[in-house]
């Protein structure tokens, strides 16, 4: 399909820095999969999908 480009609203911020400082420390949470894995694992299960 044919990707379609949108104008971002205004309020849209142009950096996103996620914290998950108040996982860590709420739930005792910290992530088991490094970023890189889990967007791999990702990326291959959503081929998979479309193969």
């Amino acid at each position: 399909s044919k990707i379609e480009f949108k104008p971002l609203p205004e309020d849209d911020p142009q950096q996103r820095q996620p914290d998950i400082g108040l996982a860590r420390s709420a739930l005792d949470w910290s992530p088991r999969v490094a970023l890189e894995d889990g967007l791999g694992e990702t990326v291959r299960y959503f081929r998979g999908l479309i193969n």
